[in-house]
């Protein structure tokens, strides 16, 4: 090499640098990333959505069920029992094909009754009175308890029934 003038080496400078890298663009494995998490949050949030949507109508459906028959205890047998199958056919046509519910009457709708009842089925007692206390001339007064568990049986046979008919669907879409 040649020696050279020593005025060349204060003409030198440093080793310069490059420029740090910058923070955008991202490498292509964070924009995969920041896509996989945009996925799973949309599709979170359209689970819990329709999770709301469910809960609301089901709760509406209940709502509606229970409407008519708050206060039984301030009507005869009758009515009672006349609304209550009322109530029971009507969420049947809304939960149902309305050509397979709305013609059922007597022993089929008792049994339609009994078939979608899942676990929560109609005992022999409430069968009768179902199925009797309308067209016996001087029926035997229903007391309280056997008001209060036809409710409760019918209530458990709806909720059964929203739940299901929901379950149904969200397996279908």
């Amino acid at each position: 090499m040649n020696s050279g003038n020593p005025a060349n080496l204060l003409e030198l400078r440093d080793i310069h640098l490059p420029d740090p890298a910058g923070w955008w663009p991202p490498a292509p494995g964070w924009w995969l990333l920041a896509i996989i998490v945009l996925v799973v949050v949309v599709w979170l949030i359209r689970l819990t959505v329709r999770f709301f949507k469910q809960q609301h109508w089901q709760r509406k459906l209940m709502k509606q069920f229970n409407s008519k028959l708050l206060s039984h205890q301030d009507i005869d047998d009758r009515e009672f029992i006349l609304r209550l199958q009322a109530q029971l056919k009507r969420l049947a046509i809304t939960l149902y094909p309305t050509a397979d519910v709305a013609a059922l009457f007597g022993q089929a709708w008792l049994d339609f009754l009994n078939e979608h009842a899942g676990k929560s089925r109609f005992d022999q007692q409430t069968i009768k009175i179902l199925s009797q206390q309308l067209y016996q001339p001087d029926p035997p007064p229903l007391d309280l308890y056997l008001r209060d568990q036809l409710l409760q049986q019918s209530r458990d046979w709806a909720k059964h029934n929203i739940k299901q008919s929901f379950r149904e669907l969200k397996h279908a879409v």
